[in-house]
């Protein structure tokens, strides 16, 4: 920001026009006559050092000065004191632009100070309107000075000499004046405001200025900080925020998607008080939210009565898979509790269904700087979408693709369903059921190796021997709709070749055609 000069009047009679603020705007050749005959450059001839006592006196103020924070009112306060003390002027007064003149928000007198002066605001307007420091000494007849710098009486009108200082925000835009008087009564035999001590007043003038830059960069920080809380888990926060610029570039990534949405959430909430539908959506949002973030996700959207969340992005999560399922998992953990609160008024428990893949996608903010909207784009995430689609059909709270199951520790606890074709999406996929992150007291994995096992027999043409272990799996306490996975399996194999022999198709080819069922969005 390059300094504001400084101006002090000449001899003559001459006195601030009558024109308001907006004409001096609007007439820059009448500002530009009015600076020409009203105001000149103080004389260099002051050139008196102050002693090193004063110096102290004074850097020790600005310093703390600019300890304070620009928002408290202890900042304007403490600027407008240093005029006076240990600024040497009778008063001081820091006054912001409004729309119907001056406001004059904080001022401080000497001790001594008649305080019969009256600032001229014309000279604030003269001040917003150059951008720069000016003074005013009116008329009167010349005298002595302390130093070689020629100074002026001021007019029995204004009786008192007079400066303003304008302070800029960070946008270089005038938000105020400080100004500063020095009247002729009392003790006072200084007639004037000398070169130095107007210096002075510019100085504390450009402190607040710092203050109120570095107050807008500390308010811009905050809210960028507020915007990033409501979107990225806390560490993700502080990485980004650690960083001089806080960049959300748009790149293609390997990413893990999670699609959650409540199970008949429509007549469930139609059965409730509005008031207490809302309550409910909000603590399962809660719920949801919590366990995203607590496992490191990145809250993409909130859609109806769910949420999509992703990890490994913006920045790099080396177990991104696994910290996808740890949070379902949480989920459906953290549910139980939920259900219990609420059974009383929904008298029927609360379901989710968790779809979750990984895969390639393109990843940026697609939202403005006053909303952050920062997502993923791609088949990737219409692929966790439609596996989540696959949970209201069969009866596995959370199901993930074959792509995320192969990144999960080696005793994460899956159950592998077999190929899957889904609505709207090409190429079928691997699809599991998970049911543990860690095989440590795992009660069902027995019946679970015993599903997996009738599937290979399946895969491999075995279809008697299949048939029989099928039996044996309805007396293990299997859900009859896992069941209708394997008769299902079976009957694609059954169609391909006979039962007797090894199927002419691999076991790739087995696919379970779910894009011909209608399931409700």
């Amino acid at each position: 920001m390059t300094p504001p000069k400084l101006f002090q009047s000449n001899a003559s009679n001459d006195h601030m026009n009558t024109e308001t603020f907006s004409n001096l705007i609007a007439a820059p050749a009448l500002l530009e006559r009015i600076n020409d005959s009203v105001f000149r450059v103080v004389p260099e001839a002051d050139t008196a050092s102050p002693s090193p006592q004063t110096l102290e006196r004074w850097f020790t103020s600005l310093f703390n000065i600019q300890r304070l924070a620009a928002s408290s009112p202890e900042f304007t306060a403490a600027a407008v004191h240093a005029l006076v003390d240990p600024g040497g002027l009778e008063v001081g007064i820091w006054m912001t632009r409004q729309l119907d003149g001056w406001q004059v928000e904080s001022q401080h007198a000497s001790h001594n100070a008649a305080c019969s002066a009256v600032f001229d605001f014309e000279l604030a307007d003269v001040a917003f309107a150059r951008r720069e420091t000016v003074f005013r000494c009116s008329t009167g007849s010349k005298c002595g000075c302390d130093h070689s710098a020629e100074e002026l009486l001021v007019s029995d009108e204004l009786a008192a000499a007079q400066l303003a200082s304008p302070v800029f925000n960070d946008r270089n835009e005038v938000v105020g004046v400080l100004a500063g008087i020095r009247h002729q009564q009392g003790n006072n035999r200084r007639r004037a405001i000398r070169s130095l001590e107007a210096r002075w007043i510019q100085l504390v003038a450009s402190a607040l200025s710092a203050g109120y830059v570095r107050q807008q960069r500390e308010i811009e920080a905050t809210r960028q900080r507020v915007l990033l809380q409501q979107v990225f888990p806390q560490e993700i926060v502080q990485r980004l925020t650690s960083q001089q610029n806080v960049e959300l570039p748009a790149e293609r990534r390997e990413i893990t998607v999670m699609f959650v949405d409540m199970r008949d959430s429509s007549s469930l909430c139609e059965s409730l008080p509005p008031d207490v539908t809302y309550r409910l959506l909000t603590d399962v949002m809660d719920l949801l939210t919590s366990a995203v973030m607590s496992y490191g996700g990145v809250v993409v959207d909130y859609y109806g009565d769910g949420l999509i969340a992703m990890w490994n992005a913006p920045l790099n999560q080396q177990s991104h898979a696994q910290m996808a399922c740890h949070a379902g998992l949480e989920i459906l953990q953290n549910l139980q509790t939920l259900n219990t609160r609420w059974n009383s008024e929904t008298r029927q428990p609360i379901r989710l269904g968790v779809g979750i893949h990984t895969g390639a996608a393109l990843v940026g903010n697609a939202g403005s700087r006053h909303r952050i909207k920062y997502g993923p784009r791609g088949l990737c995430v219409n692929i966790a979408n439609r596996i989540e689609r696959v949970t209201r059909l069969w009866p596995y709270p959370i199901l993930i693709s074959g792509q995320t199951q192969a990144q999960l520790a080696h005793d994460a606890v899956t159950q592998r369903l077999g190929k899957v074709r889904l609505w709207g999406i090409e190429q079928p996929l691997e699809l599991y059921a998970l049911h543990r992150a860690h095989a440590t007291d795992c009660p069902e994995c027995p019946r679970l190796a015993s599903y997996d096992h009738v599937l290979r027999l399946i895969e491999t043409g075995d279809l008697n021997l299949a048939q029989t272990e099928l039996a044996h799996l309805s007396e293990q306490a299997f859900d009859e709709l896992e069941l209708a996975i394997l008769r299902q399996q079976m009957a694609l194999i059954g169609t391909a070749c006979d039962s007797s022999s090894m199927p002419t198709k691999s076991p790739t080819d087995l696919v379970v055609d779910l894009s011909r069922l209608n399931v409700e969005c």
